[in-house]
């Protein structure tokens, strides 16, 4: 074999070892061991930091948004001592995927008034809503200022999405329900029961009232603490009287975060 091409070889086989060697070393005891937060799909992951033995599931890329089909509904009450209007709003916002539940979300109500110059009312905040569920939103009583409020309109942002499995829907229900008008006020009286296996720190009731022709004429509600599993908890929503309210007609709604 030529002299030169000895050298070579050598030479290639010295490099190999002179490279080999520390990376050999790198990976067997320098390189980092792969975590669930280290923005690389490695290990066991099923996706960037996500799935496998992480604690965040893979969230799948084809999940709907977050619908409100019905828009935001206005309920005026008209003006106060000081010539400020008030009203309700009430929303019913529907999650169309029924594998997945979004712990948080972020909403902005925009609400225009009637007076072009004006400024536009907003109401920011935090919501949750369960995998297939339609939740109900309800505002009572908000004071929008010195002009009644022509249109509102909500968007949603930010959902933290997480698989029903891990986060399913409470099983709550209302029993022994009646609306009456008592004293110039609407008062819905019944019992929440709760047929789920712990204690929820708090269950929000909201009352719905609507007129002869199923058109929403009031929205109020009420929270009930510490509701433990099966035992019923009475409760009682007000409402200022509505002369065309139907007292057949309330609906009752629950919600509550799971712990």
């Amino acid at each position: 074999m030529p002299r030169l091409i000895k050298q070579l070889l050598y030479g290639l086989l010295y490099f190999v070892i002179f490279i080999g060697i520390p990376v050999g070393i790198y990976f067997a005891l320098l390189k980092p061991a792969p975590t669930c937060w280290d923005a690389v799909q490695n290990g066991t992951e099923e996706g960037i930091d996500c799935g496998g033995g992480c604690p965040r599931a893979c969230i799948p890329a084809t999940l709907q948004p977050l619908e409100a089909a019905g828009g935001v509904k206005v309920v005026p009450l008209g003006r106060d001592a000081n010539g400020f209007f008030h009203e309700s709003f009430l929303i019913e916002i529907t999650n169309p995927n029924t594998e997945y539940a979004a712990q948080s979300f972020r909403y902005t109500i925009t609400a225009e008034t009637i007076s072009s110059t004006a400024t536009l009312q907003r109401l920011d905040g935090d919501a949750y809503i369960y995998a297939g569920e339609v939740r109900t939103l309800a505002f009572p009583n908000i004071i929008v200022g010195e002009h009644e409020v022509q249109s509102a309109s909500i968007t949603f942002s930010d959902p933290q999405w997480v698989p029903a499995s891990l986060w399913r829907r409470p099983s709550l229900r209302v029993q022994h329900t009646a609306t009456e008008r008592t004293d110039g006020q609407l008062v819905v009286s019944g019992e929440l029961v709760s047929d789920d296996i712990i204690a929820f720190p708090f269950v929000e009731v909201i009352a719905v009232f609507k007129g002869r022709f199923g058109e929403v004429v009031g929205v109020s509600r009420t929270q009930l603490e510490e509701v433990a599993p099966a035992s019923p908890r009475a409760f009682t929503v007000f409402h200022p009287d509505v002369a065309d309210a139907d007292l057949g007609a309330t609906s009752i709604t629950l919600t509550a975060v799971r712990p």
